[in-house]
């Protein structure tokens, strides 16, 4: 039995709550064997729907003991915005095994709260003879924090209470491109990491988050011809003549080639210049290496080349180039931007509830088998729950709570956004019980042997005037009984004994004669040294019934087993005179 109950509530954990709203559970008959289907319930997310079916299959009998049906009675702990909803909620939640062994429970609802959960579920299944059979497991559920994302990035959580720490990550990434990142957190930081850290959100409000992302290529911005070398030197254009040596200057112009040998730029052509500078190029460099060779335009002659270089950038700068028998120069290599994404997102950090204050509503000592009311009260709060040493209590969500026993105690409150807040400890202690107060009667004297507590005799009920000693000597006959408190104020009150006073004649006329233990148990011993004759003995119970009668001429010890407890007059009687002693019997 204690398996199928244990079964039960494994689906029980997060599923019936008064109010459910989750109806329309479908049935899985597939599975025939005594279970629950699926056995463990997924996680729940923050903020997110949450929609699962359970189906069981229930036992028909349990140790020899067919089973009349299942109920189930009571689930405590759902965090908020959770709820469940039993397939004969009409019914009461109750299932006879015997008519159909399928039952089945929907979750669903938005859990606003992140955590795990201890939920209390009972279960009651009645057996044929034995009847209820009653259990309380507590399961717990896990509601993991909610994270956002959007197509550029994501982070975690999204929402969070009083204070968040988030993580970030970029989402768009391409090996084709130089990824660039500029982040804005909305707390006054920034970053350009692709995985940027930990942010921290130190208080509540709506925070927004900008992330600009941007693919960009390396690409030629500027070039720079400083010297040539005379390749140019002796067309029509520019004669070489004798002893005037070369005429004119060169027509410069600038052709760049990709790694298939495709032009991707040809510069305007500079007249009559020995150097030239092209700003303002951006020429992508997306298919390396490159060629890049400098001309002497010509009209009439054929283009004169003045240098052909090649080169494979892989990073920004500027770098310079020469060779081809004196033509040199530079180039700069930047990044052009192909595509830029710009978005944004909210992180969400709410307010805790005011943190609640904890009245006892009477003393924090309590006696034994006593309790005291705790209350506990926060503007905000719309949920509560107690706590005992820091463990929760099962069923203990309301704002007041009724303590029976020594421990430190808190409570947590939660808002409608599902953050919390506990108050300080207060500290609840039990006295512990007052042993049990009798007292004996010797005479007309009554006494106890308790120490150290307040004591009060007490008549048919009430209490007697000014009589607080540890004795008290009687003058009436009346039900009689003793009240022992300590310092807290815990009382104990003892059993009452109706008594009798009683006189005793003087003792001098029973020299001799002594009566002991009193109270006694068994045997009462009467001791007899120097006292003439015989004495006789008659012992009356508290109606004046002659209980015991007979005639002693020596020391005797009388046998009192058939007798019942209580209270007793002994009279002794001889030629010197009587004698009366109340005894009292315990066995």
């Amino acid at each position: 039995m204690n398996r199928f109950l244990l079964l039960i509530t494994v689906f029980t954990t997060a599923m019936f709550q008064a109010g459910a709203q989750c109806p329309g559970c479908a049935m899985n008959m597939s599975y025939t064997s005594p279970g629950i289907y699926p056995n463990i319930l997924p996680n729940g997310t923050q903020n997110q729907p949450y929609d699962e079916d359970v189906t069981f299959v229930m036992f028909t009998d349990t140790m020899g003991f067919a089973v009349n049906y299942f109920k189930i009675t009571s689930v405590s702990g759902l965090p908020l915005g959770l709820n469940a909803e039993c397939s004969n909620a009409s019914n009461g939640c109750v299932y006879n095994p015997q008519t159909s062994i399928y039952g089945c429970v929907k979750v669903c609802g938005t859990p606003i709260q992140a955590g795990t959960f201890t939920i209390a579920v009972g279960v009651t299944a009645n057996l044929q003879v034995v009847g209820n059979q009653n259990s309380v497991i507590n399961i717990p559920l896990t509601i993991t924090p909610a994270s956002g994302s959007n197509s550029d990035f994501s982070f975690s959580p999204a929402t969070a209470c009083d204070s968040a720490n988030v993580t970030f990550e970029a989402l768009l990434n391409n090996p084709n491109y130089i990824n660039t990142y500029s982040w804005d957190f909305g707390n006054g930081a920034i970053s350009n990491l692709k995985n940027p850290p930990v942010q921290h959100y130190d208080s509540a409000g709506t925070y927004t988050v900008t992330l600009q992302t941007q693919f960009s290529v390396l690409s030629i911005s500027k070039f720079t011809v400083s010297s040539v070398n005379n390749n140019w030197c002796g067309d029509v254009e520019e004669p070489n003549l004798p002893l005037l040596g070369c005429q004119g200057a060169p027509d410069l112009f600038v052709v760049i080639t990709d790694a298939n040998s495709n032009t991707v730029y040809t510069s305007p052509t500079i007249n009559d210049v020995f150097s030239a500078t092209w700003n303002n190029l951006n020429i992508p460099l997306t298919n390396p290496p490159y060629s890049f060779t400098i001309w002497d335009e010509d009209v009439i002659s054929p283009n004169d080349n003045l240098g052909t270089f090649i080169i494979n950038p892989n990073t920004i700068g500027t770098f310079n180039y020469s060779g081809a028998g004196g033509t040199s120069g530079s180039y700069e290599v930047a990044t052009q931007v192909v595509t830029t994404f710009n978005s944004s997102d909210s992180i969400i950090v709410y307010p805790v509830p005011q943190q609640p204050i904890v009245s006892v509503l009477g003393n924090d000592t309590i006696c034994s088998g006593d309790s005291v009311l705790l209350k506990a009260w926060s503007a905000d709060a719309i949920a509560y729950n107690w706590y005992a040493s820091d463990e929760l209590i099962a069923g203990a969500n309301d704002s007041l709570f009724n303590v029976h026993s020594t421990n430190l105690y808190k409570a947590e409150v939660l808002n409608a956004h599902g953050c919390n807040a506990f108050s300080e400890t207060v500290l609840i202690v039990q006295q512990p019980p007052l042993p049990p107060v009798n007292f004996t009667v010797n005479g007309n004297t009554l006494i106890t042997f308790l120490s150290d507590y307040h004591f009060q005799w007490i008549l048919n009920g009430e209490d007697i005037l000014g009589a607080t000693n540890s004795t008290y000597s009687i003058t009436q006959q009346g039900s009689y009984s003793l009240r022992a408190c300590d310092d807290f104020g815990c009382c104990r009150i003892s059993d009452a004994l109706l008594l009798t006073p009683v006189s005793v004649s003087s003792m001098n006329e029973l020299n001799g004669v002594v009566v002991y233990p009193n109270p006694a148990s068994s045997v009462l011993n009467i001791g007899m040294t120097g006292t003439k004759g015989s004495v006789n003995i008659e012992l009356f119970d508290l109606t004046g019934r002659v209980v015991l009668s007979t005639s002693i001429g020596h020391s005797v010890a009388l046998d009192l087993s058939n007798l019942m407890n209580g209270t007793y007059i002994l009279r002794l009687t001889a030629e010197q005179g009587m004698m009366n002693q109340r005894i009292v019997i315990e066995h």
